[in-house]
């Protein structure tokens, strides 16, 4: 278990990937129901420590080197054992797309963002985020 301090200033993050298609999008993570909650927090931990780790100077950073393509693989390769694990609940789903949301200290949202996709057909992940801006 581990445990960091938060103070009024401290800011905070989590993520959601949702399964698209041209009719529909599907929250595929986080799950709200409680069988899966215990899974989804293992999940949250790895994707932030051996994916999507912070490139900031902090307790927290992993990725200080980081380039976007390395990013890139790492999401490429995440999603594509995820989705395998997934995939019996989602036949139809054609990409699916990661969105960063940013708390405050009391869970109140303040920003979210999509990052960008990855593509089921091709196995690539397509950033949008820091190229529309």
């Amino acid at each position: 278990m581990f445990a960091h301090y938060i103070d009024e200033t401290r800011l905070f993050y989590d993520f959601e990937f949702i399964g698209q298609n041209e009719r529909i999008e599907k929250v595929l993570y986080p799950s709200y129901t409680e069988p899966l909650q215990a899974k989804d927090r293992l999940i949250r931990r790895f994707f932030f420590n051996k994916v999507y780790g912070s490139v900031e100077e902090s307790s927290f950073s992993n990725f200080k080197e980081d380039t976007a393509d390395q990013l890139s693989v790492r999401l490429e390769d995440f999603f594509a054992a995820y989705f395998r694990y997934l995939q019996a609940d989602t036949l139809n789903i054609k990409t699916v797309r990661l969105e960063v949301h940013q708390y405050d200290n009391t869970y109140v949202l303040k920003e979210k963002h999509i990052v960008g996709h990855y593509d089921i057909s091709t196995g690539k992940f397509i950033h949008t985020w820091k190229n529309s801006q």
